[in-house]
């Protein structure tokens, strides 16, 4: 009986073994860009992955009215404009997907440091953000490149 416990569980070790070794390892992916920025009304929380020219990339913009409790945008419209040495890409969102979260979805078309403007239409009127030095890679090797380590070695 121990004989065949013992054989059952080395046999188990062999075949998750086998199948481990043979699982390629997954590509490196850079990580997520995140700003905030804040006007006297609102708060946007903005998040997405880098942007590579011909690639589609989801912004994601988290938006809050403030004052005495911050609440979810739950209705208005927001506009994304990216804009590269002149070349300009637009993306919409009609409402939000649920309250607080815009999904925008934009395809750059130019590499180079660019500005990121967002603008809203919504109940507290329109709010106007603008991220200026947002880079646009032109290939993910570029992107992965410069993902920098988070919380660099303090080199002691």
């Amino acid at each position: 009986m121990r004989l065949s416990i013992l054989v059952g569980a080395a046999g188990t070790c062999f075949v998750a073994a086998s199948v481990l070794a043979q699982t390629p390892p997954s590509a490196p992916q850079p990580r997520a860009v995140t700003r905030t920025i804040y006007t006297r009304n609102t708060e946007l929380f903005a998040e997405w992955q880098p942007l590579v020219v011909g690639q589609p990339i989801r912004v994601t913009a988290h938006l809050t009215h403030t004052g005495d409790r911050f609440r979810p945008y739950t209705e208005g419209t927001a506009k994304l404009i990216l804009t590269v040495d002149g070349d300009v890409v637009n993306a919409n969102a009609d409402a939000p997907e649920r309250p607080g979260v815009f999904r925008l979805n934009v395809t750059p078309t130019k590499a180079g440091t660019g500005r990121m403007v967002i603008d809203v239409e919504g109940a507290a009127g329109r709010q106007h953000f603008v991220m200026d030095g947002v880079p646009v890679y032109a290939d993910t090797r570029a992107a992965l490149a410069r993902d920098f380590p988070r919380y660099p070695s303090a080199g002691f």
